[in-house]
């Protein structure tokens, strides 16, 4: 009986490694166990397919999350990270890549409210890159980006630093870094510069800051080119129904500063109000 027993305990402790190298190691465990956490999504996160390593890097396809509002479409993602650092209770994340980003926004019935969080340990991501991001609202495009990276990302109890965020299309680059408070309000802190440059007409080059809780951001900046313009305004529940309003001074706005083609005009004192939404605008 003793026997029996010791070769049933040794099989055990045979088989509970076994089994935890074919779930984390292996192709074909890391899809079965991507099937066994479904329930526990409850559809709220689906995987098309995974390949690769729990212990090192993920291959993943056809990710979807939806939370019944907005939902984030992935073609492909891979992601590498240190295990080792687990210990220590640290979520060591070497790099993401993703690819074929969509992101539809749908309509709340109302604003959203963010409760206070703290990471009991710490994350850090050491390279975030995607390729060919869409935003859709009302399923029409409102923005495109070809590419979006992060670098050096920490979040520890509740404060997460960007130290580097870039966004760049055909005609816009925007870098920036900040840091975000996941306390009473969520306050971010930012600042970032920008470059665009539209076909025909003069670059536009500006720098400036972002802070203030995150559901009513106050945003400024300053324009250098193509003429001196500083901009004061307000985002208003960006995490519900956004609004926004801003309010554009110059001291002089020469028209063929623009477009050389335009006519020898200018403009002194100039001031400009607008308001608006993500889909609509007024100016005056």
């Amino acid at each position: 009986m003793k026997k029996w027993l010791l070769r049933f305990l040794g099989s055990c402790l045979l088989l509970i490694p076994a089994a935890l190298f074919f779930f984390s190691g292996t192709d074909a465990g890391l899809r079965y166990l991507i099937q066994l956490c479904k329930p526990l999504t409850a559809d709220i996160l689906t995987i098309g397919s995974a390949s690769g390593s729990l212990f090192g890097t993920l291959h993943l396809r056809d990710i979807r999350y939806a939370d019944g509002i907005d939902t984030v479409l992935i073609d492909s993602l891979h992601l590498t990270w240190d295990p080792s650092q687990l210990l220590n209770r640290h979520i060591h994340i070497r790099n993401i890549r993703g690819a074929g980003v969509r992101v539809l926004l749908g309509k709340g019935s109302g604003d959203t409210i963010l409760s206070p969080f703290s990471l009991p340990g710490i994350l850090s991501i050491d390279d975030v890159s995607a390729e060919t991001i869409t935003i859709f609202s009302d399923q029409e495009e409102v923005w495109s980006l070809r590419t979006g990276t992060i670098k050096n990302l920490s979040y520890r109890e509740q404060t997460l630093i960007v130290e580097e965020l870039s966004l760049a299309n055909k005609t816009i680059t925007i870098q920036g870094k900040g840091q975000l408070l996941t306390s009473s309000d969520y306050p971010l802190q930012g600042s970032w510069e920008s470059q665009v440059l539209p076909v025909g007409y003069e670059p536009i080059i500006a720098h400036g800051t972002v802070d203030g809780p995150l559901n009513t951001l106050t945003i400024a900046a300053d324009f250098q080119n193509p003429f001196p313009v500083h901009l004061s305004g307000r985002l208003n529940n960006l995490l519900g129904s956004t609004t926004w309003q801003a309010r554009l001074e110059s001291p002089e706005v020469a028209l063929t500063k623009i477009h050389q083609d335009w006519p020898e005009q200018r403009f002194t004192k100039v001031v400009i109000d607008g308001h608006g939404t993500l889909d609509d605008f007024a100016l005056q």
